[in-house]
């Protein structure tokens, strides 16, 4: 029940809070305002270690680190307006380009890790060269059981608008052992 509340109010937070332009103009342009980078490791989750690369993990669970960074001279929003958590869309892909299935409902499937932003407040902004991390438990929203190579991108779009540029992370690979 409270991560179904806290997904709404995300969500609504990031309905109400990005406008529909972007002073960093619509889809394809090279001046982006923050970076996403995404890592996995499952022993430290609060380390980053961001180059693609190949890790061998096994299935007791696939964490990422997502980290935002205002590349800007302006404030930005820390919540994406996509859909997903943290406004993030998420790209797992499994060694035949398929999304693997969703993990079997839980109470804690739709929960990520970070501090919540307070609407209203400089806790939903990111200052210039300020970057604010969110942990995402994959292995509980995607059904990772399965031994294989899986793929793992996060990206977001700058502002509401559907045309505007879409910020894309590093690609990690990871594999899962039987």
């Amino acid at each position: 029940m409270r991560a179904t509340h806290t997904l709404l109010l995300l969500a609504a937070a990031g309905l109400t809070l990005f406008p529909h332009s972007s002073a960093f103009g619509q889809g394809g342009g090279s001046n982006t305002p923050f970076t996403l980078t995404v890592s996995v490791n499952p022993s430290n989750p609060s380390q980053d270690d961001t180059a693609d690369k190949v890790l061998s993990i096994s299935r007791s669970g696939v964490t990422a680190r997502i980290r935002k960074t205002n590349i800007s001279d302006l404030e930005i929003q820390k919540l994406g307006p996509d859909p997903g958590p943290f406004g993030c869309t998420f790209d797992v892909r499994d060694s035949n380009g398929n999304p693997p299935p969703p993990h079997p409902p839980n109470s804690h499937n739709l929960q990520g890790g970070g501090p919540i932003p307070l609407a209203g407040t400089k806790d939903m902004v990111l200052q210039p060269g300020q970057s604010a991390t969110y942990i995402a438990p994959l292995s509980e929203w995607y059904d990772l059981s399965a031994p294989g190579t899986y793929t793992i991108q996060v990206s977001q779009h700058v502002s509401s608008d559907p045309s505007s540029t879409v910020v894309k992370s590093n690609k990690i690979t990871v594999i899962i052992q039987p």
